[in-house]
């Protein structure tokens, strides 16, 4: 029998509680989790193990689950885990793909639907969702479209001060969240009303704050590249004045106020960096290591590193006219108007889909599946939908 710390025995114990346990992989939490199942059978003796609902990310990890159980339950040896082990073939300890297929070949009278349904493609769920997002922005600013001019005039803002790919990837992430939440619909009308937009900034600049402390770590791996036998001759100069300017960056950074001033700074400090020694050399193991330290120098000052990301994320709060940063305060107006079109039209090409082609839909996120669950709307009305994020809760009975 394992010791099980405080928390765990509170997790195992904790009766008529809907409880999420969160911790690193490899710290127990299946086996938390077979012990609870044991626990909930002998407290209660009248509950029987195919009763339960326990969904897994892996086949791999149903399997483990399963065979944890069976061996918990041969060692225990009571009455209740007796029975249980007779029955555990019953247990439903799956992914949430095979419990939605389960559901469907048997419970399901809709006969249009196939006994052998199949998991969305990843490729359909993405060329559904650009078809859905291209028809909504073709209805909403087409001539005889039914919103009015002025909602028109702030798509068309929006498009020009994003690109079609940022506006898209815009409305597919509110979209996910917002599938994932009770009523999204007022939320994102509370939203759309009220734009949070000073907290907005406040992301902004916390988010560069984030990026700019990467930069020690990256100091700290090529101090590391220097210890290596294969290190070549004249870096560890480059390292020092690397380290010296990273140095300035950040007493400089600490007085700074405004994002034009920050903007500033680290242009200043991109443009700043050394150049690496000269010299070619045939010895490869020297030639990799070159290869390796310029790959961390330019996760700092590179065209996608971590200064350039940071100005980037800056460029909304910096323009003079604040057209960009209006219309990114404002996006939740327009992709409210995304949302309704997007989500209907999305609806619809997948119930087309699970008709046609017998398709469980897996174009939603687990916090959906979540809310359908805890909520007790499973129960209300069945949900077929899938996940490919993990996802797992204790013994639904």
């Amino acid at each position: 029998m394992p010791k099980f710390n405080t928390d765990q025995q509170k997790a195992i114990e904790a009766d008529n509680a809907r409880i999420l346990v969160s911790a690193a992989a490899g710290s127990g939490k299946t086996t938390v989790m077979v012990h609870k199942i044991l626990h909930i059978l002998k407290t209660n003796p009248d509950v029987s193990i195919s009763q339960f609902l326990v969904i897994t990310f892996t086949k791999d990890a149903a399997r483990n689950m399963k065979n944890k159980l069976r061996e918990l339950l041969e060692e225990d040896g009571s009455a209740e885990a007796g029975r249980a082990l007779a029955e555990i073939e019953t247990a439903s300890i799956s992914t949430i793909h095979s419990f939605c297929q389960m559901l469907l070949r048997e419970y399901t009278d809709n006969r249009a639907v196939s006994a052998e349904p199949r998991v969305l493609k990843e490729s359909e769920q993405t060329r559904l969702k650009e078809e859905s997002f291209a028809e909504a922005v073709e209805q909403i600013l087409k001539k005889d479209s039914a919103y009015s001019a002025e909602e028109r005039k702030r798509v068309s803002q929006l498009l020009a001060a994003f690109s079609t790919d940022e506006l898209m990837k815009m409305v597919k992430d509110l979209y996910g969240v917002l599938m994932g939440i009770p009523r999204p619909m007022e939320v994102l009308h509370a939203l759309a009303e009220h734009p949070p937009a000073e907290e907005w900034r406040q992301e902004i600049l916390h988010a560069v704050e984030l990026d700019v402390l990467e930069m020690q770590e990256k100091i700290r791996q090529e101090e590391a590249l220097l210890l290596s036998p294969n290190a070549a001759p004249g870096y560890d100069a480059l390292v020092e004045e690397d380290r010296a300017l990273i140095g300035q960056f950040f007493a400089a950074w600490q007085e700074l106020r405004t994002a034009q001033e920050k903007t500033d700074l680290l242009e200043r400090t991109k443009n700043a960096f050394a150049k690496a020694p000269g010299g070619r050399t045939k010895d490869e193991a020297v030639k990799a290591w070159k290869s390796d330290f310029n790959d961390v120098r330019n996760e700092i000052k590179g065209s996608s590193g971590i200064l350039a990301k940071a100005i980037e994320r800056l460029k909304p709060l910096n323009d003079p006219d604040q057209e960009r940063h209006r219309v990114t305060v404002q996006r939740t107006v327009i992709v409210k108007q995304f949302i309704r079109v997007y989500g209907r039209d999305s609806a619809e090409a997948v119930s087309t889909l699970i008709k046609e082609r017998n398709i469980i839909s897996s174009m939603f996120n687990d916090n959906q599946i979540r809310f359908c669950l805890f909520s007790g709307k499973i129960r209300k009305q069945p949900v077929f939908i899938g996940t490919s994020t993990p996802l797992c809760f204790d013994c639904i009975g």
